[in-house]
């Protein structure tokens, strides 16, 4: 799963500039378009992988990406490659 969440704690989160678990966490909490993008990659890359660790992380995942995508409104396919670059950001206040 390294290549999936490449660009969280070791790196530079690209919605607060902080890096390690405490900002992955405050982000994962605080931003609607973050939380759809980290389901959106694990779906990404348990799709390619269903025989080798099984289909419950899939499914699991598939069912929060799911939950995101009608709560919040984005459709963006699991087959899409996206860089580390994505940003979904939102004009509504929590």
């Amino acid at each position: 799963m390294h290549e999936t969440l490449e660009d969280t704690p070791g790196r530079r989160h690209h919605y607060s500039g902080k890096t390690g678990v405490r900002a992955l966490l405050t982000e994962y909490w605080r931003t609607p378009g973050f939380r759809f993008t980290f389901y959106l990659r694990k779906v990404a890359y348990y799709s390619g992988r269903k025989r080798s660790f099984g289909l419950l992380p899939y499914l699991d995942n598939r069912l929060w990406l799911n939950h995101y995508r009608f709560r919040y409104g984005f459709e963006i396919s699991p087959t899409t490659r996206i860089g580390p670059g994505l940003y979904l950001g939102t004009l509504a206040v929590w």
